[in-house]
């Protein structure tokens, strides 16, 4: 036992022997005392270990060297002091029972691995203090031993960093499936922490539909022994979706417990997921495609075999002889199709002989293009030939070289029979379109002349009414009247006859509707102040419409003389103008006169049809016919609404306009060519006119209005030779002439270096368009439309004859 002095401790070996007297009764104690210090420093110093002996009470009575290298603090300094000063503040609550332990077990002995309380880092240590009992049973004193375990902190501290950086989840469970240790990758991955994933009951975190197959895995462990398994299965997460883990574990039986790698392949599962559906889905595709195939293969197989083209394939050069023939050439030529394949020239040996080089010639710069066109006879197997229709591609390789042609014939031979007599028919109707325009124009032509010395005459007589009696002057106002309504009424034939035949021309635009309004007011004035009509307008100033602006000012004269024609003395005509709901505008004349029956209102637009009315008034039944022609040329529409004896409504609609167009003067008939000047005196004018009446009238004209002399032709050739002899200022020319016509004499003058000024203005009875737009053309100063307007020649004549001098 120790005993300490002012020395140090001292280590005493007591023996004590019993003397015995001669009854066998104690007489004496021997006690023998030996010091034992030196050797038991020896054996206190010689350990690798850091000691300590520790009174009962748990005061420290002394340390070995060791331990006080350990702790940095010196024997006398530890001296006295309760043990748990050599343990660290925050191990000595788990190290307190120590002793206590000590001295209940069965060893003596109890183990805390602590770290001690050193100066500078930290010492861990695996302190084992053993309790040494006395003869009673109770500590007498205790022996710490404190082994140095720094190397082996740091090595499970390097081990468990390791453990943490893999991203595989790592972890050590016993075989019951409760995990013992486990790295942090396990938080990471389900969100977990390890206490509560090391808490729970085994497979708490397992798929329920997994739970089965993991227990069956874990059992292969725990019987297998050093066998690795692989598996995989599902663990829940904290937001309670599931990752796919798949593991490789090895069991220890010895240990009761198994290593395992867990490694998360949820994407990987997804992938392949996504992966299988997309497999099915492109296996579903393909069985789909392939019955989709067969099916177009058989379709095809019927198609070739029924249909009516003629499929084919053949090498793209030489004499392009067959490869391929569907087989229902057999049907469309008579031929089978082995007789294409079997002779390479066959194609071209029946192709027809008149159409081989145009054939052969298109085929030439087939690779160029890459595809053609044509149609050709080809001969059947009876002899006939059939008109084919041949359309072909050319097949490359993966290099642009030309591999094959293929191609379809298709039979057009009642096509190209409807084709000709489509063409046979539209040359026939051209022909009678060309028939009536020519009507038209020596209709135009045959009824103006005769008109033209009746009115002529007429209105030279009506220029000196004081050489006329009354009954003279009398009978001239009627032949007027009746010559005028006679021209109108050719002029309203031949317009609707221009009209049947396409050869109205319409200059569609924007025409203010209350400028047009306003001067067919104005027009028509007169006629309703003779017959004391008002006429009343209510049109807005910005209202437009798409119309011709002249045939638009034709058609509204028209219903306004009928409206005051038909009405009664001091009656009302009311113009008005407004939008309709489609956007359109309608322009209607309203007049509280006679009045139409309703019977006769469905025919009141036909060609010559009259009202059965009873009225003096006259009329030739084209007025309207030719309004409701021309209005449908200007895309409207037209129509009436009457009751008899309370007047008449028409009214026109017509596409609105949005914004005005330029504006455009009103056409006139024939060139217009400016002001006109004042009389230039006595200067030459040559008239070639084969008509003597129209000679005559002109001589007249000229001699008694203008007091002008005259030189008269009537052939071209004549008209040539007097210009030549003596050259006029001024030529007027008539086209219809014997012998050479008036733009061969025109062409004759131009031609003439001396003659070449003249200006040349034509004075004829063809008034079409297309007889203007010609002359226009043929460059002559004017044109006079027969009748003759006095005052229009006039001013022509006067205009020319003063540029002249």
């Amino acid at each position: 036992f120790p005993d300490d002095d002012a020395r140090g401790t001292t280590y005493w070996d007591w023996k004590i022997q019993p003397l015995l007297g001669a009854d066998g009764e104690v007489e004496a104690l021997l006690f023998t005392l030996l010091d034992v210090t030196a050797r038991y420093r020896t054996h206190l110093e010689l350990g690798k270990a850091g000691v300590a002996i520790l009174s009962d009470g748990g005061a420290i009575m002394d340390v070995n060297g060791r331990l006080t290298a350990m702790l940095g603090r010196s024997r006398g300094e530890l001296r006295g002091e309760a043990w748990l000063t050599l343990i660290h503040p925050a191990d000595r609550e788990a190290a307190a029972g120590a002793p206590d332990d000590a001295h209940r077990a069965a060893s003596r002995t109890a183990d805390r691995k602590v770290r001690l309380a050193n100066h500078g880092d930290p010492c861990h240590a695996l302190v084992t203090l053993t309790c040494v009992h006395n003869n009673a049973g109770e500590p007498d004193y205790y022996v710490l031993h404190a082994s140095d375990r720094n190397a082996e902190v740091r090595a499970q501290e390097q081990r468990e960093r390791f453990f943490d950086l893999s991203v595989d989840l790592l972890c050590i469970a016993d075989f019951e499936g409760r995990f013992t240790d486990m790295n942090a990758a396990w938080e990471r991955t389900l969100g977990f922490s390890r206490q509560e994933l090391m808490s729970c009951p085994p497979f708490h975190f397992v798929h329920p539909d997994d739970r089965a197959s993991t227990l069956e895995e874990l059992d292969r462990l725990v019987c297998d022994a050093g066998a690795t398994l692989s598996f995989i299965n599902r663990y829940r997460t904290r937001d309670g979706d599931y990752r796919w883990l798949m593991w490789n574990a090895v069991g220890h039986p010895e240990l009761r417990e198994f290593y395992g790698v867990a490694r998360d392949v949820t994407e990987i599962k997804r992938f392949e997921d996504e992966l299988l559906a997309h497999r099915q889905h492109l296996e579903a595709l393909v069985r789909e495609r392939t019955d989709a195939l067969v099916a177009t293969e058989t379709r095809t197989r019927n198609l070739l075999a029924q249909g009516p083209a003629v499929v084919y394939a053949c090498r793209p050069g030489g004499d392009y002889g067959a490869t391929y023939v569907s087989p229902n050439v057999l049907e469309v030529l008579g031929i089978e199709p082995e007789r294409f394949t079997e002779r390479s020239s066959f194609w071209a040996d029946n192709v027809h002989p008149a159409d081989s080089p145009r054939i052969f010639a298109g085929l030439a710069g087939l690779l160029e293009r890459d595809a053609h066109v044509h149609e050709y006879r080809f001969r059947r197997a009876d002899g006939e030939y059939r008109w084919m229709r041949d359309e072909l591609r050319v097949l490359r390789d993966d290099t642009g070289a030309p591999v094959e042609i293929v191609g379809y014939w298709i039979d057009i031979t009642e096509r190209r029979a409807q084709e000709e007599a489509l063409r046979q028919a539209r040359d026939a109707a051209e022909e009678a379109n060309q028939a009536k325009s020519d009507f038209l124009s020596r209709m135009s032509h045959e009824l103006r002349t005769p008109m033209n010395a009746i009115l002529g005459f007429g209105e030279l007589l009506g220029l000196d009414q004081r050489r006329l009696s009354e009954i003279q002057r009398e009978g001239l106002g009627h032949i007027m009247d009746a010559g005028r309504h006679l021209l109108t009424l050719i002029d309203g034939v031949l317009q609707l006859a221009k009209i049947d035949a396409g050869k109205e021309d319409l200059s569609v635009e924007a025409v203010a509707l209350a400028e047009v309004v306003a001067r067919c007011r104005a027009l028509i004035r007169p006629i309703a102040d003779r017959r004391q009509v008002s006429i009343a307008a209510d049109i807005d100033p910005d209202l437009f419409v798409l119309a011709d602006q002249v045939r638009l000012k034709q058609v509204l004269v028209n219903l306004l003389s009928n409206a005051i024609k038909y009405n009664n003395p001091d009656g009302h005509v009311r113009v008005r103008g407004c939008l309709t709901a489609l956007d359109r505008v309608r322009l209607s004349v309203e007049d509280d006169g006679l009045g139409i029956p309703a019977r006769e209102l469905p025919r009141l637009f036909e060609p010559f049809y009259r009202v059965n009315v009873n009225t003096p008034v006259e009329g030739s039944g084209i007025g309207l016919s030719i309004c409701r022609r021309l209005v449908e040329l200007m895309g409207g529409t037209i129509g009436v609404e009457s009751e008899l004896g309370r007047g008449s409504l028409f009214w026109i609609d017509l596409p609105r306009a949005h914004s005005q167009g330029l504006p455009t003067a009103p056409r006139e008939g024939g060139v217009e060519m400016g002001r006109s000047e004042a009389a230039p005196g006595t200067l030459r004018v040559l008239y070639v006119e084969d008509n003597p009446a129209n000679r005559r009238l002109m001589q007249l004209l000229f001699q008694e209005h203008l007091g002008l002399p005259l030189t008269t032709a009537v052939t071209g050739e004549e008209g040539l030779e007097l210009a030549r002899a003596a050259p006029p200022d001024l030529i007027l020319l008539d086209l219809d002439l014997p012998g050479i016509d008036g733009f061969e004499v025109a062409r004759a003058l131009a031609d003439d270096p001396r003659l070449a000024s003249i200006p040349v203005v034509v004075v004829s009875a063809h008034g079409m368009n297309e007889h203007i737009e010609r002359a226009r053309a043929a460059g002559f100063a004017d044109y006079l439309v027969k009748p003759i307007n006095i005052p229009r020649l006039t001013e022509i004549v006067r205009y020319h004859l003063a540029r002249a001098r």
